[in-house]
């Protein structure tokens, strides 16, 4: 009998079960049918019966399975069958009252597909067994009350595996159409995914069991700079291969679903570790980039992960409300997506690209992460985003050049958030768009204000994001906003990140290239950071390099990263390129930096950005170069003409001589003494030397012998 069966599942059309609020649902409309056509046939008997007496009877057959088939704790085939049961009742009730009539069997069809509606082969299999007995027991024994024919009189079992026949044919093509449908629904049309509500389908299932599980949700970063960029044709078979790569890198045992736009969701069976080494798989899976009409793309994802091992509820799940907790005081699926999500989110604000497992704690900073998006678009209309300008030093006369202009936030109630959150933000919503125009049009009038004031020229850097860059008509903001206030175009600099050449290359390189037509100087920030350093050296239209403060932080205590930034020194002079230091916090980097040949820099040694800067500086970069410093109070007068009399000293040899020198002298005796010999000017080189003279206790009115010896 079960091989019978097996064989039977494989060749019928097969689906899900419906889930249970949407089966009580249909239940009830089968229900209120079949109640509706014990009625009217009870009224019909009335009038067509042969006796009005008969009517109460009539309607109670069509009623009592109806009646049966309304205590819950059933089973749904017991129910659906016995719903079937009374609507099929009612055809051979209306059959019989017709007189056999042919017309009144088209409403055994009408009943078929009325029972498609349980999307189930056993009500269907009822209504064959039915129609079958009715029309082959009492078509021999009454053969004029079911057919009305008399070649269906002479061979009543022949007419009733014909109408059978017709049934069945009935119920697979309504169950197949139903099938069909339920995949439309079931599977995302992109990928070819399971889609959300087969999703939380599974996810419900999984969590009735006792077995450990979890939900890793999963959100491509940046996606929509690609279907902005690359059009929405690229971005679907983006997703699409994406798809592929997740799937592969999980278990036959594990679904993954698209829950749509960027977002993914897996359920991953096993404990939390299990789910963790899956998620990792799946973040791993993303690292080579994709090939699409010959672009190659590179996407990065951030995965939440929220768990449930066994009877355990999930992390955060405790004092969840009653309508978030299913039977038995686990948490339901939503509350498991919503800690994913929410885990997902604190992988965003973690720097992207990352997996995060959900902790208690979490939702708050969800929360409040939440309220501040949604409050950053009245930010920029009502002008709570202010710009801060922190100065470009020259390190060798420590003037200031210029400003690179920042976004500040400061929340009426959350006080000050920080750019790298809500820069995030805005990029992600679109916002970046109206924010960058804002902070350039302030920017670009201080700049010219200042100019005027210092009657010097002062340059002005600004930030631009990937999605700025191919904003429509951005190029002719800037252009119009240079105009607008009489600001020299070499004046300002736009700074652009690596990741944004390569996200669109050919794109971008075309925008730079405008932009450098018109004299604005391109700047590549954080250098070092990115993908390709050295093809973005020689395609992308830059001016200058902003060496990134991760190199600048361990300059005096990692030789390699000493190293390095030397060499991108050495390559930028040897491209014409100018070279900015970011993130100059001590007197050793910025020494360090001049030694290496790096004139510009910034950081909190020079000044932090302030909204109204100091034109010059007036800190401990000028004053109080160290202790030693403090001491040289006295001022040698030692002649350029002098210095290179001195043995008879070419000026590569008297270079050589210094720079070994000022590797050993005191760090702010030396820093002095850098700054001044790097300069053409006198004065300078005067300065210096005075403290050679006194910081070994020399005499300042004349060359001494241990002066010449060191030199």
């Amino acid at each position: 009998m079960e091989p019978m069966k097996m064989w039977l599942l494989r060749w019928l059309p097969q689906g899900r079960a419906l889930p249970r609020a949407v089966w009580v649902q249909r239940h009830r409309v089968v229900m209120a049918i079949a109640f509706a056509q014990a009625i009217v046939l009870g009224v019909v008997s009335a009038f067509w019966g042969p006796s009005p007496s008969y009517a109460p009877m009539h309607a109670a057959i069509v009623a009592l399975p109806a009646l049966l088939a309304m205590p819950q704790w059933l089973p749904r085939t017991v129910r659906s069958s016995l719903a079937t049961t009374s609507l099929m009742t009612a055809s051979m009730m209306l059959i019989y009252l017709w007189g056999g009539q042919t017309e009144a069997h088209f409403h055994f069809f009408v009943m078929v597909a009325l029972v498609a509606l349980y999307q189930d082969w056993a009500p269907f299999g009822t209504a064959l067994l039915l129609v079958l007995a009715h029309h082959g027991i009492l078509g021999t024994l009454v053969p004029h009350d079911v057919f009305g024919h008399h070649g269906a009189h002479v061979h009543p079992w022949l007419w009733a595996g014909i109408h059978a026949g017709f049934v069945l044919a009935a119920s697979v093509a309504s169950l197949a159409a139903w099938r069909l449908n339920e995949q439309v629904v079931l599977r995302d049309a992109v990928t070819g995914l399971a889609s959300r509500t087969l999703f939380h389908e599974l996810a419900t299932a999984a969590s009735r069991r006792d077995d450990p599980f979890g939900i890793v949700f999963v959100d491509l970063d940046d996606f929509k700079r690609v279907n902005d960029t690359h059009g929405h044709d690229v971005g679907d078979q983006l997703l699409t291969a994406v798809a592929g790569r997740l799937a592969g890198a999980l278990r036959a045992c594990d679904v993954l679903a698209r829950l749509g736009g960027d977002e993914f969701a897996a359920i991953v069976t096993g404990t939390t570790l299990q789910v963790e080494s899956s998620a990792t798989r799946m973040l791993a899976a993303l690292e080579a980039p994709i090939e699409i009409d010959g672009l190659r793309l590179r996407v990065g994802a951030s995965l939440g992960i929220a768990t449930r091992d066994g009877n355990r509820p999930v992390a955060g799940a405790r004092g969840l409300p009653r309508d978030l907790a299913s039977p038995g005081g686990r948490p339901d699926v939503a509350a498991l997506l919503r800690d994913a999500d929410v885990a997902m989110y604190a992988a965003k604000d973690g720097g992207k690209h990352r997996v995060v497992t959900y902790t208690d704690g979490m939702t708050d900073s969800v929360r409040r992460r939440s309220n501040l998006q949604q409050d950053l678009h009245e930010a920029i209309e009502t002008g709570q985003i202010t710009v801060a300008y922190q100065p470009v030093v020259d390190m060798a006369t420590e003037q200031v050049r210029g400003y690179e202009a920042l976004a500040r936030w400061d929340h009426p109630t959350a006080g000050a958030v920080s750019p790298a959150e809500f820069i995030d933000w805005a990029e992600a919503d679109g916002s970046i768009v109206p924010l960058g125009t804002l902070v350039l049009d302030q920017a670009v009038a201080r700049a010219a204000a200042w100019s005027r004031d210092l009657l010097r020229p002062l340059e002005m850097a600004v930030n631009v994001s990937p999605t700025q860059l191919t904003a429509p008509g951005w190029v002719d903001a800037v252009v119009q906003a240079l105009h607008r206030n009489e600001l020299p175009a070499h004046q300002l600099i736009l700074e652009i990140t690596e990741n944004v050449v390569a996200t669109d290359r050919d794109r971008a390189i075309g925008v730079l290239g405008t932009l450098r037509a018109h004299g604005v100087r391109i700047a590549i920030d954080d250098f070092g950071t990115g993908f390709s350093n050295l093809v973005h050296l020689r395609d992308v239209p830059a001016d200058i390099i902003k060496i990134d403060r991760s190199f600048v932080a361990d300059i005096d205590t990692d030789a390699t990263t000493a190293t390095l930034v030397s060499s991108i020194v050495q390559l930028a002079t040897s491209l014409d390129m100018d070279v900015v230091a970011e993130g100059v916090e001590t007197f050793q980097q910025r020494d360090s930096l001049v030694m290496m040949g790096c004139r510009r820099a910034q950081g909190f040694l020079f000044a932090r950005p302030e909204a109204t800067p100091q034109h010059q500086l007036v800190s401990s970069v000028t004053t109080t170069q160290s202790a030693e410093a403090h001491d040289l109070t006295r001022v040698a007068t030692v002649s350029a003409e002098d210095l290179a009399t001195r043995d008879g000293a070419s000026a590569p040899g008297r270079a050589h001589r210094l720079s070994h020198y000022l590797a050993t002298s005191a760090s702010g005796v030396r820093a002095q003494c850098s700054c001044g010999f790097r300069t053409s000017d006198a004065a300078s080189r005067t300065a210096a030397l005075s403290l050679l003279h006194s910081a070994h206790g020399l005499d300042p009115a004349g060359p001494a012998p241990s002066v010449r010896r060191r030199l």
